[in-house]
């Protein structure tokens, strides 16, 4: 036996005698994205042709971290998702809702789910009409949460987070909203597993399920994060439900978020059960007031340096260059910055009379940092924008 093989039989048993006793979020990891990549390998050629002539106008944005939004159209930001005045928008179409909306609203590859206010979860398809689903008549606690949803913008799952009166404690159930279905049963989470003693809402003072993130597994289940007080969990088809640590300040698969006491935000590796994060970046003069892309490349929030006041910025969370997005000329501070699918960007602005409630719709390509005008509102109080 060589000294190859002598090595290769030696790792092997020590792999097989050092099994770990609870998940490793990279693990999990390596499971979701596997399905995805295939998906993104197949997108690529196609963006490659589309990217091919704007290529070096991009490049030179990111070499200057001071480059700022630029509004000029057509441009591609996306599928802005948006809903105000019963009207449900999903790119250039509107679809004209019977019921209001409640809690948040989530795209989802097939077209937006919201939730409603007798705790219905309505799924708006891009080519059909608005179906329900998840509409048990559960009854509510005061201080529970309302159900939700959450969503993968990568896929048709999500997840609906209720209190039952029949069980007392927090259920759980996942969906298939293309395919009008549930995923499996409903899974009990509440109760003595987790929560503050003799708190019947033990996730907080929150008006929606504090599930923090969902992606659609390749096994046809979904990994999920949920916050429960002050610690982050983990659910998973293959691993079941465990607690990872401390809730950071946002949550992906693959990055978090965390803010130190002088405000610094750093970016490390998901956390490991077994093990801490690797740090991937750590940048100033951003607030903590923002949230990470699906995936885990952006960062986005208000910017902490007042000689670029009135800025969104958007920080690559691998290197830490950080880029802004200037609001349209003349209009007022942006509010309500949210992501849409992919790294679509979305906020409101006012317009810059403060005696008005009118403004605009925002949509911006985090990548290239171009922007569109998506609309022109009476009133920006009345517009949801997506929640991931």
């Amino acid at each position: 036996m060589n000294i190859d093989e002598i090595v290769r039989t030696s790792m092997e048993e020590l792999a097989r005698d050092i099994q770990p006793t609870l998940p490793d979020p990279a693990a999990v990891r390596n499971r979701v994205n596997r399905s995805r990549r295939i998906r993104a390998i197949a997108t690529i050629g196609v963006a490659a042709v589309v990217a091919a002539g704007v290529v070096i106008g991009v490049a030179e944005l990111r070499d200057d971290t001071r480059s700022t939004s630029q509004f000029i159209g057509p441009v591609d930001v996306g599928t802005p998702v948006w809903m105000s005045g019963g009207i449900l928008h999903i790119g250039d179409h509107e679809y004209a809702q019977d019921k209001a909306i409640d809690t948040a609203l989530v795209p989802v590859t097939g077209g937006a789910v919201y939730g409603a206010p007798g705790g219905e979860i309505i799924y708006q398809p891009v080519d059909g009409p608005a179906q329900v689903i998840g509409s048990e008549s559960q009854d509510q606690r005061p201080t529970a949460p309302k159900p939700g949803p959450a969503a993968d913008p990568d896929s048709d799952h999500i997840a609906v987070l209720r209190w039952s009166t029949d069980d007392g404690r927090y259920d759980l159930s996942m969906y298939d909203a293309s395919r009008g279905r549930q995923l499996g049963a409903t899974m009990p989470v509440g109760g003595d597993d987790f929560g503050v003693p003799g708190d019947p809402n033990p996730f907080g003072d929150t008006p929606i399920a504090p599930i923090e993130w969902i992606g659609a597994d390749d096994d046809g289940g979904s990994t999920w994060f949920f916050r429960n007080g002050r610690d982050l969990w983990l659910h998973n088809s293959e691993y079941g439900l465990a607690p990872i640590g401390e809730m950071p300040l946002d949550v992906t698969l693959d990055v978090f978020a965390t803010v130190t006491t002088d405000g610094r935000l750093t970016f490390t590796t998901a956390s490991g059960l077994q093990h801490p994060g690797r740090q991937l970046s750590s940048v100033s003069g951003v607030e903590a007031d923002g949230f990470l892309s699906h995936d885990g490349v952006y960062y986005a929030g208000s910017n902490a340096d007042p000689e670029i006041a009135g800025t969104i910025a958007v920080v690559d969370t691998h290197t830490g260059e950080t880029r802004y997005l200037d609001p349209p000329h003349g209009s007022g501070p942006p509010t309500h910055l949210s992501w849409a699918a992919g790294h679509t960007l979305m906020f409101l602005v006012p317009d810059s009379d403060d005696q008005s409630s009118s403004g605009s719709v925002i949509a911006c390509d985090a990548d290239s940092l171009q922007c569109v005008e998506v609309a022109e509102v009476d009133d920006i109080d009345e517009v949801t924008l997506p929640r991931l």
